[in-house]
């Protein structure tokens, strides 16, 4: 997996003020735009957060499976595991057969 240490410093440059903006949803002062350093800061400190990759997409006009690959590529953990964003763990489902053939649903 690439370390960002490993590329060329235009990559981990970031301007605090357009990540603050980019953090809180805020409109970019005079237009701007933000840069790759910027983008790839606040995926850092929103996944940093626990905030899942599609919130962290729409804060920035990104889709949640670009935010997977570019938290991927660069080695930016995301939720830990059996976590779906909210503040209780998923329910593993168990699927079992009823009595008269049919499925039924249980939460383990």
């Amino acid at each position: 997996m690439p370390d960002i240490r490993d590329y060329d410093s235009r990559y981990r440059e970031y301007d605090e003020a357009i990540v603050q903006c980019l953090l809180v949803g805020a409109t970019l002062p005079g237009g701007e735009k933000a840069g790759f350093g910027d983008r790839l800061e606040a995926i850092r400190r929103m996944a940093g957060r626990g905030l899942s990759d599609s919130q962290v997409g729409k804060m920035l006009g990104m889709s949640g499976r670009q935010v997977l690959r570019w938290r991927t590529r660069w080695g930016i953990a995301g939720l830990p595991v059996g976590t779906n964003g909210a503040t209780r763990p998923v329910q593993p489902q168990v699927w079992l057969r009823a009595a008269g053939g049919g499925t039924t649903r249980k939460s383990v």
